[in-house]
């Protein structure tokens, strides 16, 4: 599986209004199109309210594909 990259990540929630609730990341991720593999990425992050793109990034670190 090729690797995320978290700029990736913070390119598709680009637009997002923080704080933002995890639907509302997710919602603008698949608003922006992005790629399946980040959808997937986002949908598998802890439900809670995130304070930045970086801390959504962050959050994906633990993630295998993510780097």
């Amino acid at each position: 599986m090729a690797k995320i990259l978290t700029k990736d990540i913070e390119n598709a929630i680009m637009g997002v209004n923080f704080p933002a609730k995890k639907h509302e990341i997710l919602d603008k991720a698949q608003e922006n199109k992005a790629d399946l593999k980040i959808i997937k990425t986002i949908q598998k992050i802890p439900e809670k309210i995130y304070n930045s793109p970086a801390e959504v990034s962050s959050q994906t670190l633990n993630m295998k594909n993510v780097i």
